[in-house]
C-alpha cells in the first residue's frame, strides 16, 4: 500500500476489518499489539460494538444523564460516548515517533479523512472550532478520542452508520449538547461497515 501521507518514515500499515466484537476484547487486542507491534509497524481495525458507554479523560459527572448506566473507563481522551451496532469504529496502533506534527495533527487528519468519506456518501460535513469529531447540519456524526502508550497512538474513530440514536439519550456526548445523527438519516441504504471502512482507509492511505 502507500504510504499513509502523516507518516514521516516508512512504516508498515496493516488494515483489517474485524466484524463485531465486544469493546473488552478490543481494548485487550490494543494492549497487546502495543507490547508486540514494533516502532516501523501500524495496525488499523474496523469493527463494531454492542451497546457500550466508555468515558474518555475529560468525562463530567453531569454527562451521564442516567444515574445507573453502566460506563467503561477508557484512557483517551474526550468525554463520555457510546458504541453500538451499525456504528463504525476503527481503531489504531500507530507510531507517535513516526507521525509528522504529533498526536494533534494525527486527530486533524483523521477529521479531514472522515469529511472525505462522508462526502463520498454525499454527505456535506463540517467542523465546530473547540471541538473534535465531524459534524453535519443534523448534528455530530463521526467522534474522535485517542490515547497514547508506550510511544503509541491507540483507541480511534466512530462513525455514526445505521446505529440507534436513541440511546444516546442515557449521556451528554463529547459534553456536548447538539443532536446526534447518522449517515442512514441521510441515506436510507447506506453501504456496509466494511465498505465504509475500506473508504475511510483509502482516504486515510492517499
Amino acid at each position: 500500500m502507500n504510504p499513509v501521507k502523516i507518516l514521516r518514515r516508512h512504516v508498515a500499515v496493516t488494515q483489517q476489518f474485524l466484524g463485531a466484537i465486544s469493546y473488552a476484547d478490543a481494548l485487550a487486542r490494543m494492549e497487546e499489539a502495543i507490547r508486540t507491534t514494533s516502532e516501523n509497524e501500524a495496525l488499523v481495525w474496523g469493527l463494531e460494538h454492542p451497546l457500550t458507554y466508555t468515558s474518555g479523560l475529560k468525562t463530567e459527572k453531569t454527562h451521564i444523564l442516567a444515574a445507573d448506566l453502566k460506563v467503561e473507563s477508557a484512557r483517551r481522551g474526550g468525554s463520555v460516548t457510546l458504541h453500538n451496532p451499525g456504528q463504525l469504529v476503527v481503531y489504531f496502533v500507530f507510531p507517535l515517533s513516526a507521525v509528522t506534527g504529533g498526536l494533534e495533527r494525527f486527530v486533524r487528519v483523521l477529521e479531514a479523512c472522515l469529511a472525505e468519506t462522508l462526502l463520498t456518501l454525499g454527505i456535506k460535513p463540517h467542523f465546530l472550532p473547540g471541538a473534535s469529531g465531524v459534524f453535519t447540519e443534523r448534528g455530530k456524526i463521526a467522534f474522535i478520542g485517542l490515547g497514547l502508550k508506550k510511544g503509541f497512538i491507540y483507541h480511534g474513530i466512530a462513525l455514526n452508520v445505521s446505529n440507534n440514536l436513541a440511546d444516546y439519550r442515557a449521556i451528554q456526548s463529547c459534553g456536548l449538547t447538539l443532536p446526534m445523527t447518522s449517515v442512514s438519516e441521510f441515506n436510507a441504504s447506506p453501504p456496509s461497515l466494511p465498505v465504509i471502512f475500506d473508504l475511510f482507509f483509502a482516504n486515510l492511505a492517499q
